[in-house]
């Protein structure tokens, strides 16, 4: 019997590469004002995978600009307002970033020099999850797009798109996404993403031609 409650968890799981790239399009080259942490944040998000609480509990120190990377060392805890140990200890990592993300975290830390945590609202602490879903649904209506989908959606997304590069060894990626094992990646994220299934579908109809 189908589990239409899980169907419909799944449309908003996703969002559609053409829409990942609108997305990802606007936020690596937006300019971002300082009252625009919850922006710049879905930014990092999408170009790593990271979870929401991870990218929020990032501290200066955890970046490094000359590599191009940044280090996923706690994660905030909206509800309880306060810094928690990650998620696992698996989810402890070094995780590669685009120069053109490097580049946006550069210029804000020019207007953020003594704050010892990236995104600190001055003497209101860490932006909420919350805004920075509000953010996001405002961002998909400016896009064009319906607004169904929340920031874990892009690391689902994110997540996807790098499980289904055959080059990417799965625990490669699983150690990317800071999952406990390589099991998790592969149950959760060894699919197509939607409306990017044709040429799969072409490759099967082929096969099954011979």
């Amino acid at each position: 019997m189908r589990n239409n409650a899980r169907t419909r968890s799944d449309a908003n799981k996703y969002l559609s590469a053409e829409d990942y790239l609108k997305l990802r399009t606007y936020l690596f080259n937006h300019t971002y004002s300082a009252s625009e942490a919850s922006q710049l944040i879905l930014a990092v998000i999408s170009a790593t995978g990271a979870r929401v609480g991870e990218i929020i509990g990032l501290k200066w120190c955890d970046i490094d600009f000359e590599r191009h990377q940044l280090k996923i060392q706690r994660s905030f805890d909206s509800a309880a307002r306060k810094i928690k140990t990650t998620k696992t200890v698996s989810a402890i990592r070094t995780i590669p970033l685009v120069k053109s993300v490097t580049r946006l975290l550069g210029l804000w830390h020019e207007n953020h020099p003594t704050t010892e945590f990236v995104f600190a609202e001055d003497e209101m602490g860490l932006p909420k999850a919350s805004s920075i879903n509000s953010a996001f649904h405002h961002l998909q209506r400016e896009l064009g797009i319906i607004p169904i989908y929340s920031p874990h959606s892009l690391r689902h997304t994110v997540a996807s798109l790098l499980v289904a590069r055959p080059e990417l060894d799965v625990t490669y990626v699983s150690r990317l996404l800071g999952h406990s094992n390589p099991s998790i990646t592969q149950r959760y994220y060894l699919r197509v993403l939607p409306g990017d299934h044709q040429r799969e579908d072409m490759v099967a109809l082929n096969t099954i031609a011979l």
